[in-house]
């Protein structure tokens, strides 16, 4: 188990420097537009990136296949698979909070005068964020190993386009149609509520995928 996951890690040490630039980037552009939210946003979409990277390569060497030649089943495989995605979702989140905070201790100069970003950090917004990704992970790994990475890179963008129309359309026909959303601002003035929502809904979606994805290699042949 933990061999399949360095593995992954090891693949993605290769582009070290590269993401290194993206974060210095995305952490002045943060400056720039005084919205340090924007960083944890796009490290989450890097997250979901990183998952399908690792799927490619496993997929061009046939890896699945040679590890099944070493005394590795099929379970380990989707499990460390499941583990890897847990992980670089939930780095993901935190690299991009803490560098959040960071871009609002960082100084900018306007006229002379040294200022801060001063912008209302949406730490509801963050969470629902990491909980569609997270469900849109849960999705597009079944995708994977039932019909392969370039296939299911149409889902997982049909995926995060339908869940961005279902969340931002409902919100935009409640409006409309006058229904009040008190009741999401109540919750969303309770922290612990909205922890611990996402993180019900965040392992209950991981865990039907995984049991989904077993029953699907569970019948492939490699």
């Amino acid at each position: 188990m933990k061999g399949l996951i360095l593995k992954d890690l090891y693949y993605l040490k290769g582009f070290t420097r590269s993401y290194l630039l993206i974060l210095t980037f995305m952490a002045v552009w943060s400056v720039l537009v005084k919205n340090s939210a924007f960083i944890v946003t796009y490290l989450l979409v890097i997250g979901n990136s990183l998952i399908m990277s690792t799927s490619t390569m496993d997929e061009a060497a046939s890896f699945n296949r040679f590890a099944l030649t070493m005394p590795v089943n099929m379970k380990t495989l989707v499990k460390a698979k499941y583990i890897f995605m847990v992980s670089v979702e939930t780095g993901a989140l935190f690299i991009g909070l803490l560098m959040a905070l960071l871009v609002r201790a960082i100084p900018y100069r306007l006229n002379g005068t040294s200022l801060w970003v001063r912008d209302e950090f949406d730490w509801m917004g963050i969470i629902i964020l990491f909980t569609l990704f997270m469900c849109i992970s849960c999705i597009t790994l079944p995708a994977i190993f039932k019909i392969g990475v370039e296939k299911a890179r149409h889902i997982y963008v049909a995926v995060m386009l339908g869940l961005a129309i279902l969340v931002f359309g409902g919100l935009k026909l409640c409006q409309m149609a006058g229904i009040s959303l008190d009741g999401i601002d109540e919750i969303g003035r309770t922290p612990k509520a909205v922890i611990l929502v996402s993180a019900a809904i965040c392992a209950g979606a991981a865990l039907i995928s995984y049991r989904v994805s077993l029953m699907i290699v569970s019948k492939k042949e490699w």
